[in-house]
């Protein structure tokens, strides 16, 4: 954050005050209805870290528990449809599944929830062990057919051998 490079205030000022309103406007039930697009999770667990308050802290773990994938509706919407922490094969848009996975991991670093914790290490193994592509640099993407993360893992050991030599 800005404010451990300088020490100046003045952006965490704001992003408190966006954080404050995120907090306000995201019931316990809009988020059962509404917690469909990651990224916020992330910056309400970086407002927590600096500031200590848990009000950012619950609402990134209710935001990341709840949050639905189940759009599109053809990418097996059985085990994405359900709350995160019980979900454990990794199903949805490969960009959004990895920043939720990442603001979920922040909030399970952060509370010591077991349930959460067994959610994120299962999806973990579940994208690693049978949906990544692992090129030069390692990480998950999509094919030219389809936004979801890959189903097939593939490895490219020729072309890593020839950066390497």
């Amino acid at each position: 954050m800005h404010i451990i490079g300088d020490g100046k205030d003045k952006l965490l000022k704001v992003a408190i005050k966006l954080s404050d309103l995120i907090c306000t406007i995201f019931t316990d039930d809009k988020i059962r209805r509404h917690a469909d697009h990651p990224e916020v999770e992330i910056g309400l667990m970086k407002i927590y870290e600096v500031t200590g308050d848990e009000k950012y802290l619950n609402t990134a773990n209710k935001l990341c528990r709840y949050v639905s994938f189940s759009r599109p509706v053809d990418i097996n919407r059985e085990e994405n449809s359900k709350p995160l922490h019980e979900q454990r094969k990794a199903y949805g848009h490969c960009v959004e599944t990895t920043y939720m996975y990442t603001g979920a991991t922040d909030v399970c670093r952060a509370t010591g929830k077991k349930d959460l914790e067994t959610a994120i290490n299962s999806l973990w193994d579940d994208v690693i062990g049978t949906k990544c592509i692992s090129m030069v640099v390692s990480g998950m993407g999509h094919t030219m057919s389809s936004m979801g993360i890959v189903m097939i893992c593939r490895f490219y050991p020729l072309i890593a051998n020839a950066v390497l030599i």
